[in-house]
């Protein structure tokens, strides 16, 4: 797989998760800025728009589902990676992310390349 370019906005409350996601990233040739929730992401927004983001749901303060709706509003073109627990059964499409994953340390290729093909067809 060729070396990826571009920046990746991780969201989610825990840094541990944070960090091991912007280490494999990195290392797949990605930049990557970090925010624990969603206010915290939509700050950074304005300072410099990511290929993607990648954003848990369960967090303090503004949870991943009120980030995917804010920024499918204001930034309708950079793609959406859900990363979390649990997939449920129905999602409003107004809140539908482009990919869905489980969390687990095992998804992290298929999650890598994911996010590169995002950012391939989605070039800023």
């Amino acid at each position: 797989m060729p070396k990826a370019s571009g920046t990746v906005l991780l969201v989610d409350d825990d840094p541990s998760i944070r960090n091991l996601l912007a280490r494999y990233l990195e290392k797949e040739g990605f930049k990557t800025s970090q925010a624990e929730d969603g206010i915290d992401a939509l700050v950074k927004l304005r300072d410099t728009l990511p290929k993607v983001i990648v954003t848990d749901l369960q967090m303090p303060r503004m949870s991943g589902w009120e980030l995917i709706y804010v920024a499918r509003r204001r930034f309708p073109t950079i793609p959406i990676v859900v990363l979390s627990g649990s997939i449920p059964r129905e999602i409003p499409a107004e809140v539908k992310p482009d990919r869905w994953f489980e969390k687990s340390i095992n998804g992290l290729p298929d999650l890598v390349q994911a996010i590169g093909g995002l950012a391939q067809e989605r070039p800023r």
